[in-house]
């Protein structure tokens, strides 16, 4: 017991030393900046859904309103809650694995997911997710119905930040219930997924948001994702291209998820032929439903984060594969050959990352390290062209003022301290269902006197229809017709005064 407790402790401390440190470099100006920006909109007495446009659970909001309100306006303090709460991940992947294999080879998948993203804080969520599972395990090992409790208020805790994760989750524990416990224990679990879920649909009750809530999480953000989907993986991908950080960022994404789909595939046969003991069948059969379900989740963005959230599983499974075939040398050697890769791939991510934000910018809300040099058809402006637009217009305008930040920099409304005047932070595809849409918020702009306009025409997120005068042409046109351009920043940033 006190060895397990120990290297839970290094397991802790190792994933929140390396989430610290890697919190100091690079800042989203699309998510990160949303999540602040809806934070200190929060903060100002908007509600979700019903005052601006969200799509995520109501925690994913309220988080950020909450660090913002007690540390002040500051990014790291974000980051560095996130962290601490993500620490406790690897810790309970290591609890959950141990009961399939060795200490020592249960330590891997909670080294896979430490190193699986250099901005891990950003999972956090996850922790309470998998804090769910593991609690169902020992339910499942005890038969104790207070478990089910604790695994339900905690899954509930994730449906409010994730909740096709959750969903995923619940759906994956449901099929462990016979008959005989539909009365006396799925109650007791359902009960601990409402404790803190029934207060939250209150409030948004009692605030008029209720419908709008369900409205933006289940079918707009449906919608949202089908507009932003990416094509899967090609297999000419698992060859890299070049020798350069895109190519080989590429490589790794398509690997990673063939290799997911092809763990479950594997483990899948294992449990139809092999004889394994039942609690070991048990834990890897809700392992691969959790899978499974969470494919729906990411089989649409396949990009390297959502891949992430939904190879957790995968390394689980992965690993106990290489424990269960360690007589086998030519499986074994696979096993851990994959493992090994990925683990390479990881680190040479992380490192060019570091090498990649080489500029230290300073801010009002805090300090971090950002590009020096922009890579064409992105959405990471170097660190000159940020400070340089966050400089001027916090110079050329008022606190509180209304500014204009379109389509995807967020961000840039929480560092200047200034108003959205519409109830978006972006406009991706997707979020204005018509061109009544664009002409509510061309109206808007002009009854709330707008003078300054941030406006990328250029870039956008990775997706079928990027630029803004793809999906919204009349703001493009009324924009270009109605504001003079101030100066442009070498990624085609334009910032624009209302014309006199």
């Amino acid at each position: 017991m006190k060895k397990i407790f120990w290297i839970a402790i290094i397991i802790f401390s190792a994933a929140l030393i390396k989430s610290i440190f890697f919190s100091q470099y690079g800042f989203g100006l699309l998510d990160e900046g949303e999540s602040l920006h809806n934070g200190m909109r929060i903060l100002n007495g908007d509600i979700p859904y019903r005052d601006f446009f969200a799509i995520l659970a109501p925690a994913d909001n309220y988080f950020p309103a909450l660090v913002l309100k007690i540390f002040g306006e500051n990014i790291l303090a974000l980051r560095i809650g996130g962290s601490i709460i993500f620490s406790v991940l690897p810790v309970i992947l290591f609890l959950i694995t141990k009961r399939l294999t060795s200490l020592v080879i249960a330590i891997i998948p909670s080294t896979l997911v430490i190193f699986s993203s250099v901005n891990v804080e950003r999972l956090f969520f996850t922790t309470f997710l998998y804090a769910g599972v593991l609690f169902f395990i020992y339910y499942l090992e005890s038969q104790r119905k207070k478990y089910l409790f604790y695994s339900g208020v905690l899954l509930g805790i994730g449906f409010l930040f994730r909740h096709f994760m959750s969903i995923s989750i619940i759906l994956a524990i449901l099929t462990f219930f016979r008959k005989k416990d539909l009365v006396n224990k799925l109650p007791i679990f359902f009960f601990g997924i409402l404790l803190l879920l029934t207060p939250v649909l209150l409030f948004f009750y009692y605030h008029s948001a209720l419908m709008l809530m369900f409205r933006a999480i289940f079918i707009d953000s449906l919608v949202i994702s089908h507009a932003h989907s990416l094509p899967f993986p090609s297999f000419s991908l698992l060859i890299p291209r070049a020798i350069s950080p895109q190519a080989l960022y590429e490589f790794f994404n398509a690997w990673l998820y063939y290799l997911l789909i092809g763990s479950y595939l594997v483990v899948f046969f294992i449990l139809l032929k092999k004889n394994l003991p039942l609690i070991q069948r048990r834990i890897i059969t809700l392992l691969l439903l959790i899978g499974i379900f969470n494919l729906l989740y990411i089989l649409g963005r396949s990009d390297l984060g959502h891949l992430i959230k939904g190879a957790i599983p995968a390394f689980l499974i992965l690993v106990y594969l290489l424990f269960l075939f360690q007589k086998r040398k030519i499986i074994f050697t696979f096993c851990l050959s994959t493992i090994l890769a990925i683990f390479l791939g990881e680190v040479i991510m992380s490192y060019w990352w570091i090498n990649f934000n080489d500029t230290r910018v300073e801010f009002k809300q805090g300090s971090f390290y950002l590009n020096s040099r922009y890579i064409k058809g992105t959405t990471l402006p170097s660190a000159k062209t940020l400070t340089r637009v966050v400089d001027y217009l916090k110079r050329e305008t008022k606190p509180n003022e209304y500014i204009f930040v379109v389509p995807y920099q967020a961000a840039i409304y929480f560092l200047t301290e200034r108003k959205s005047p519409t109830r978006y932070n972006n406009i991706l595809d997707g979020f204005l269902k018509n061109h009544q849409g664009e002409e509510k918020i061309i109206w808007t702009l002009q009854e709330k006197k707008v003078k300054w306009v941030v406006y990328d025409p250029v870039n956008g997120p990775k997706m079928e229809r990027s630029r803004l005068c793809q999906y919204a042409p009349l703001i493009d046109k009324y924009l270009m017709e109605n504001f003079e351009v101030v100066f442009e920043t070498p990624e085609g940033w334009l910032v624009m005064k209302k014309r006199e």
